[in-house]
């Protein structure tokens, strides 16, 4: 039986922020994860706060985390300034402090994919469908394809061949519309689909395989001579791709095209599987991991939990066909929502399936005998968001999960990230900002309770 310090359930932005504040202080941490998670998946960039959850958009995002903070003390940022246990004013205060602290601790991490912007100030990026989001921080690949950088411009999107998840010309039609709708002159906006060298007459071409290959510089130089041959000499202010341009050495990759090209370039996020994603999972991985005391192991089941006296001991976790017991002092669940396996579906209901711990609405009230189908409006692309992206577990002020008398379930178990009630982060486009917050916090949390 091996022991650590902790044990962080989930490898995503939360789960990795928590082991980073951990590791670093010299805490042994493993980190056990099924899979790559949401985050993984996500857009890549950070969204802190893109509209209040009256709806209303926000402009200025870290400001933003104090008044949801001071109004709505059961919200992930309420609960990161203190919860019901202090008084709004001091609640703001709190918040908008942890908060800053995080996404800078976050900023100061220097490996991998850099991220730019302003967390008082959101501005607009597009994904692949040409439609707009606010964010706060983005990948430097990103910076000239925000909205307001693409003013009075020329711009050329080149899709690729046999690549579906994205359509170079209904992204500029669609780019074109909401810019105009915001009263951004776009000078031009073109399209074009390619043929890229070495995947001609193929189908379903992965961005993955493309952004590996553009790693190599024979082949960088020679997708570059190929938008060149197809642009006959039309030049473009931007350029604009999908988010293809490598998982390495993006930075690199962006300066070499943009010298070949003789235009400045920009990545549009992408779907799932994301490769801004997956530089974000890298970065976040190797933060962990420079410091001694931290392994990641994935690929890995949670089976149950050893506990006595509302504590956790031991975790039994299988992987690889054989079972293994984990002594622990601590245990921070980050297993995200429904994409991270954080809560499931039983017999109609929602659950949390690792602990069998209670879960909740959007505003604190226990789900037991709710169905599913009660958490859904009628609606696809209800305005309000469907409740069920509010549904998870509830906390108190030190991020420990509650039962139904208010109290924490295990004195050392402790939560962060999308696996948190009282919010509804695809309506907010608050995700990844509430991750890293609640994970940073949760982790300095848990580092004064281990010592």
């Amino acid at each position: 039986m091996r022991e650590f310090d902790v044990v962080v359930v989930g490898c995503g932005a939360a789960g990795l922020m928590s082991a980073y504040e951990l590791t670093k202080r010299n805490i042994p941490v493993l980190i056990v994860s099924r899979g790559l998670g949401a985050t993984a998946m996500s857009s890549g960039t950070i969204d802190l706060m893109g509209y209040f959850p009256s709806g209303v958009f926000v402009e200025n995002p870290l400001d933003a985390v104090g008044e949801v903070a001071e109004k709505y003390p059961q919200h992930p940022y309420g609960v990161l300034g203190g919860g019901f246990e202090v008084d709004s004013d001091e609640r703001k205060k709190n918040a908008v402090l942890r908060a800053r602290e995080a996404l800078s601790e976050f900023l100061s991490m220097e490996i991998g994919v850099k991220y730019v912007g302003d967390l008082n100030r959101n501005v607009f990026v597009s994904n692949p469908l040409g439609t707009l989001k606010p964010t706060a921080l983005y990948q430097i690949s990103m910076r000239n394809g925000v909205l307001e950088n693409l003013s009075d411009k020329s711009i050329h999107i080149i899709g690729f061949k046999g690549y579906p998840d994205f359509d170079a010309s209904f992204y500029a039609k669609s780019l074109a519309y909401f810019a105009k709708i915001l009263k951004i002159n776009l000078k031009d906006v073109k399209s074009m689909v390619i043929s890229l060298p070495t995947f001609e007459n193929k189908h379903n071409i992965l961005a993955v395989n493309i952004a590996r290959l553009l790693e190599k510089e024979d082949y960088l130089d020679s997708f570059a001579k190929t938008i060149v041959n197809n642009l006959k000499g039309k030049h473009a202010d931007i350029i604009g791709f999908p988010a293809v341009l490598g998982l390495e050495n993006t930075e690199n990759i962006i300066k070499r095209l943009e010298e070949q090209l003789g235009s400045q370039v920009f990545e549009i996020p992408s779907l799932p599987p994301s490769v801004p994603g997956l530089r974000l999972q890298q970065k976040l991985e190797r933060a962990v991991s420079q410091y001694d005391g931290a392994k990641i192991i994935k690929g890995i089941e949670v089976l149950r939990i050893h506990k006595r006296n509302r504590k956790v001991e031991k975790i039994e976790i299988s992987m690889e066909r054989r079972r293994e017991e984990i002594k622990c002092s601590a245990v921070v669940l980050a297993t995200g929502s429904f994409i991270g396996g954080g809560l499931k579906e039983h017999e109609g209901e929602i659950v949390e399936g690792i602990f069998g711990l209670p879960v909740c609405d959007q505003k604190g009230k226990f789900l037991e005998g709710i169905k599913i189908l009660k958490l859904l409006r009628e609606g696809l692309f209800s305005k309000d968001g469907h409740p069920v992206f509010a549904v998870g577990i509830k906390v108190d002020n030190m991020f420990r999960p509650v039962g139904l008398d208010g109290t924490p379930v295990y004195e050392n178990l402790f939560a962060a990230g999308a696996i948190l009630s009282g919010y509804n982060r695809i309506s907010e486009k608050s995700g990844l900002g509430i991750a890293i917050s609640t994970g940073y916090f949760a982790g300095n949390v848990v580092a004064n309770f281990v010592r």
